[in-house]
This record gives C-alpha cells, structure tokens and sequence, in this order.
C-alpha cells in the first residue's frame, strides 16, 4: 500500500513540476490585468521576456509569483482616484447614533444610575453630535459628496 502511495505521489509531483511553466505564464497574465491599463503590454512583455531566462520549471514559477507580488506595490505608486463618501449617510448615521445614545443616557439616569456611570455615555454622545454638525456644515457647504 505504501508503495503505492509512494508512487502516486511521484506522479503527481512530476505532473505539477511539468505544469510550473504553464502556472506562471497563468500568473504572469493575472498580475498585469491587475496593473492599470497604460502600463499592462509593457509589464507584461517584460516579465514574459525574463521568463525565458529562467533555468528551471520552478524558477518560471518563482518569478511569476514575485510578478504578481510586486503588483501592488505598482498600485500604491499610482496615483489612486479620490472617494466619493456620502455626507447625507454620515449625517444621519452619526444623528442615529447620537439620539440612541442620549436615550439610553436617559433611561439609565431615570433608573437611577450614578453619575460616574451617566459619564461614560458623554465618550458616545459628545463625538456624535460633532460629526453631526460637521457633517450638516460640509453638506452645506461643499454639497452630497465628500471627497477623499
């Protein structure tokens, strides 16, 4: 039984050593679609190109795997498109939030919770409302949208 264990795994490992060349090539062509469009054909051919210069079978899959990791440190020297955030979602989210903390403040204080304790709803309450007013004064402001 061993013996065949033993060889089955030989076949399967001659079977994906013969397969490393068609891996990286896969993995060569994923990484530069990754890459913004201006700059996918020369990547590409570049990595191709050193592609025939490696040795070995795993030596392709190796460098293909450094091509696609590179990618994103591509992508982070690329100037990335501003978002676009919702003034009127943080608005009405930081409002909900404030107004479910002043509630449960209020409940808790008619409960007869000590003051230590009311003072901890302050941390929710306090940067709720700031938001809030900020918000209402960007929208004003700038419009919709902000930018970042």
């Amino acid at each position: 039984m061993e013996l065949l264990i033993g060889l089955l795994m030989n076949i399967l490992g001659a079977d994906l050593y013969d397969r490393c060349p068609r891996l990286a090539r896969f993995l060569i062509r994923k990484a530069a679609a990754r890459l913004p469009e201006n700059k996918r054909e020369a990547y590409a051919e570049e990595w191709s190109s050193h592609l025939a210069d490696c040795d070995t079978k795993l030596d392709q899959l190796r460098h293909a795997l450094g091509c696609w990791w590179s990618v994103g440190g591509i992508l982070r020297t690329e100037p990335q498109p501003k978002r676009a955030y919702s003034l009127d979602a943080i608005i009405v989210g930081s409002g909900l939030t404030s107004v479910g903390s002043i509630g449960g403040a209020v409940m808790d204080a008619m409960a007869g919770a000590p003051w230590l304790y009311l003072m901890g709803y302050l941390f929710q309450i306090v940067p709720g409302i700031y938001v809030l007013i900020l918000g209402i004064h960007m929208r004003l402001k700038q419009g919709r949208y902000m930018y970042i």
